[in-house]
């Protein structure tokens, strides 16, 4: 089963993060929630595919800058951080045990995030996924 919804912001710490600069702005931004694993394309959309099997959520390269500009390539784990995406005026928070992890398995001392970055979505080619919500998001 799927739904189409749109992604209102993405929000770190309770801060809005940047919108990605990488698509056309013709490229609206929106959620392709897929509990079953597929996705859909649309031509006007960014979707973002909620897909079970994926252990990552994967975001546009500049967001993802943006993240590690404000925490920092490592960050003490100690310090609690969120990640929420606004979908429809709701609040969906990601567990921070989903998206931070220890930096050295052998010391709780630095943490880093267990994000990566997803090509931006090419008006008419493929696609139009900014981002990839997996396992950490259908957990909460």
């Amino acid at each position: 089963m799927t739904w189409d919804v749109p992604i209102d912001d993405v929000l770190l710490d309770g801060q809005k993060l940047p919108r990605s600069t990488l698509s056309s702005p013709n490229i609206s931004l929106s959620a392709l929630i897929d509990t079953v694993g597929r996705s859909s394309l649309h031509s006007s959309n960014i979707y973002s595919t909620v897909a079970q099997g994926n252990s990552l959520i994967r975001g546009p390269l500049d967001v993802m800058q943006a993240i590690d500009a404000s925490l920092g390539s490592t960050f003490p784990c100690s310090t609690p951080h969120t990640l929420a995406f606004q979908i429809g005026g709701k609040l969906f928070p990601v567990d921070p045990r989903d998206f931070i992890t220890q930096a050295d398995t052998n010391s709780v001392a630095a943490c880093v995030t267990n994000l990566a970055p997803t090509d931006p979505p090419v008006e008419g080619k493929g696609f139009l996924h900014s981002w990839s919500l997996g396992d950490p998001f259908l957990k909460r």
